[in-house]
């Protein structure tokens, strides 16, 4: 059996659309689309399977037959469609550099250091809706970190010993609502149930918990 090659990559009439043109890799189609625009002359290609035996004729396996109107030049921010999917992105999309590009769903607050850490975990003290970045979560988490830190060793001195002491229940009563609305936005960004806390509460669940903060976003 052999089988004839597929047009090569260009700009074809949308299968779906009649008024627009779609993008074919060589391989699928994509989701670029761009209008039709009036081509005489088109030379029309077609996706055919032939089956070579000596009683059976080609076999058209594609329902429609594709009518090329443009050069072959790939389209702007090319994005590959996954058949069966549902139309998401395939391995074949380029990401942005990174940097402060921001995707126009994503809501997070953009946290290049320590200090805006600290301002988006304050300003969102108690609000368990949205999502935190994991540069909001352990940057905060840092912070909180050498603070603790700077009370133990301040709790060494006799004479502020007392202060120190007062320092940690202020400090623990502070951060603990916006530590723990944090905890549940790093987990919701991860994709995963706010529910998921509660391993804290188990023997070595902390350790669990911790890889679950780790964990990269699910959604852009």
């Amino acid at each position: 059996m052999s089988v004839s090659p597929p047009p090569p990559a260009g700009w074809y009439p949308d299968p779906s659309n009649a008024r627009q043109r779609r993008w074919w890799d060589g391989v699928s189609w994509s989701n670029q689309t761009s209008p039709s625009p009036a081509a005489p002359g088109a030379q029309p290609l077609a996706l055919l399977h032939a089956e070579s035996s000596p009683s059976s004729a080609p076999v058209v396996a594609a329902p429609y037959a594709l009518a090329r109107t443009a050069p072959a030049s790939p389209p702007p921010a090319y994005r590959p469609l996954v058949p069966g999917t549902g139309g998401q992105l395939g391995s074949g999309y380029t990401p942005p550099p990174v940097g402060v590009w921001r995707s126009p769903v994503d809501t997070r607050p953009l946290v290049r250091g320590m200090g805006d850490a600290i301002r988006a975990v304050f300003s969102r003290y108690a609000m368990f809706e949205g999502r935190a970045t994991r540069a909001e979560f352990w940057y905060f988490t840092l912070f909180s970190a050498l603070v603790t830190i700077g009370l133990v060793f301040l709790s060494i001195v006799p004479i502020l010993g007392y202060l120190a002491g007062l320092g940690f229940f202020v400090w623990g009563l502070g951060i603990l609502l916006p530590t723990l609305a944090l905890s549940v936005r790093r987990l919701r960004d991860a994709g995963l149930h706010w529910a998921w806390i509660f391993l804290a509460l188990l023997p070595f669940g902390g350790i669990a918990l911790i890889v679950l903060w780790c964990q990269p976003p699910k959604y852009p």
